[in-house]
């Protein structure tokens, strides 16, 4: 058995049901589901939803893409466990806190990489995770 193995999850979301959600829910919808640093990288809480939409359809993506990834049983992380980080040259990456991280701790994750893209009526993520295998002794 290889002593790697890749875990990969991919998801697709409608942005208008992100917007909706924003304009329905407002900062109650933003705060429970993206952190600071997400909602900002997307605009702000002052943006107008459809400004933000694309953005945080892309990272709500990410975000479940992870969860594909990740496999969890027991314990489903809560979405600000997840961060889709805006890094400076543009690309984004994965910080896990809470039960995500412990999820992946658990797995033995040592590399999440994540690729979004939006366009039209839809966002797409795909995260791929290097998981270290345990070798029988």
């Amino acid at each position: 058995m290889p002593a790697f193995g890749l875990r990969v999850g991919t998801d697709v979301q409608v942005i208008a049901d992100i917007e909706a959600s924003v304009r329905r829910h407002g900062r109650r919808y933003l705060d429970r589901v993206f952190t600071t640093q997400e909602v900002v990288a997307c605009g702000g809480y002052d943006a107008e939803p459809n400004l933000i939409a694309p953005g945080l359809a892309a990272r709500f993506s990410a975000k479940e893409a992870l969860l594909k990834a990740l496999r969890p049983t027991a314990i489903i992380p809560e979405w600000r466990d997840i961060e889709i980080v805006s890094m400076p040259g543009g690309w984004l990456s994965v910080q896990l806190t809470g039960a995500a991280k412990e999820i992946a701790d658990e797995s033995a994750l040592i590399d999440l990489q994540v690729s979004v893209s939006h366009d039209g009526p839809v966002a797409v993520a795909t995260v791929v995770g290097i998981e270290r295998r345990r070798t029988a002794s």
